[in-house]
């Protein structure tokens, strides 16, 4: 199973008795090179729209990642919005960042100027 720990792509095992295994008809994907999310279920498109990835200085790492939490936001009107999925993913490039692991995560983002274009990420 993949792990969601550094470095990126780890794997484990674990016993099938402990596992319970369970699909999605939902599927993301998110194309780095045309700054791109798309949201499929059953293979429908659900939602298309620009995203902000990371610049060359903190790339957003590429491979087949899940979506592990739900985070709900302390403030519901920040910019980042009241929920963020958190990944399985981790920067390449941060240990940190604004006190956490430096997970990946899909956001809102109130600042349409940054949507379709490379953000540089400070630490």
């Amino acid at each position: 199973m993949l792990l969601p720990v550094r470095p990126n792509g780890s794997t484990g095992w674990i016993r099938d008795s402990d596992a319970t295994i369970a699909s999605t008809t939902f599927r993301i994907t998110v194309e780095l090179g045309a700054r791109r999310i798309t949201v499929t279920n059953a293979g429908t498109v659900t939602y298309r729209g620009p995203v902000a990835a990371g610049a060359p200085a903190s790339p957003t790492p590429t491979g087949n990642y899940y979506l592990r939490v739900l985070l709900r936001a302390p403030d519901p009107d920040s910019v980042y919005g009241p929920y963020a999925y958190g990944l399985s993913s981790h920067s390449e490039v941060l240990d940190t960042f604004s006190g956490g692991d430096a997970e990946i995560g899909i956001h809102r983002n109130d600042d349409a100027s940054v949507l379709g274009t490379p953000v540089d990420i400070a630490a």
